[in-house]
């Protein structure tokens, strides 16, 4: 598969960085509609705001303030938003709450951005993807 072939916007894909991601407070319906535009090039089902308040009811985001959520509860959003399809939530929880005890959530989340970018290149690339997989490959 070339370039050509990737699904459409994936070649293009850019995940917002923290500091692109809104200074100032959203509400629910806001959230909702930045993280499905966003992550519109890799398919799948839209977020919704229901999903997104399930997530603060099982504490894997905090409650927002004033109905208001900040940009470091959107990038918990939008980290959750990519991963639900391959984690449960409980391993959400899990990998959430070890990042907190390590990295702040800027780094975590850019350092997550970067890697999501970087596989996306490597998925649909022919260049890096092996024309035959051989028992002894890695």
């Amino acid at each position: 598969m070339d370039c050509q072939a990737m699904p459409e916007g994936i070649q293009d894909f850019h995940m917002p960085r923290f500091r692109e991601l809104p200074a100032i407070g959203l509400y629910l319906e806001q959230v909702t509609t930045l993280i499905g535009d966003a992550l519109l090039p890799l398919g799948g089902d839209r977020v919704t705001s229901s999903m997104l308040s399930n997530y603060v009811k099982k504490k894997l985001v905090a409650s927002p303030v004033k109905k208001q959520y900040s940009r470091e509860q959107v990038a918990q959003l939008m980290f959750i938003s990519v991963v639900k399809s391959v984690m449960t939530l409980e391993q959400i929880g899990t990998v959430l709450r070890m990042q907190q005890e390590r990295f702040d959530n800027e780094r975590a989340y850019d350092y997550f951005c970067n890697e999501l970018e970087t596989m996306l290149v490597h998925v649909f690339s022919a260049e890096h993807m092996p024309t035959a997989v051989k028992p002894d490959m890695p």
